[in-house]
């Protein structure tokens, strides 16, 4: 996911800002499945509001994380690696 993002990023602050394609996304019926998916992922399999809310801040900050303006300059590689860490410290550990 970290990858898809980076790589993306661009156009994913194309497309978290455009009205248009946001209500076109949440009616596409594939990437909805692709993005309950996702979330069964992030969530470990379990529905209880704690993995909810973690699945939830996950995605956000992923999302939030590769077009922030503080990262614009980063290049992918220093993103995705820095994108990892904040991610390892917020999965439970097994």
């Amino acid at each position: 996911m970290i990858d898809l993002a980076v790589e993306q990023r661009r156009m994913a602050g194309v497309l978290q800002r455009d009205p248009i394609m946001l209500r076109f996304l949440e009616e596409h019926e594939p990437f909805r499945h692709v993005m309950e998916r996702v979330n069964r992922v992030l969530m470990g399999g379990a529905i209880d509001p704690r993995s909810r809310v973690r699945a939830a801040t996950l995605a956000a900050l992923i999302a939030g994380a590769v077009i922030h303006p503080l990262v614009l300059d980063l290049d992918d590689k220093r993103l995705r690696s820095q994108l990892v860490k904040q991610v390892r410290k917020l999965l439970p550990r097994r």
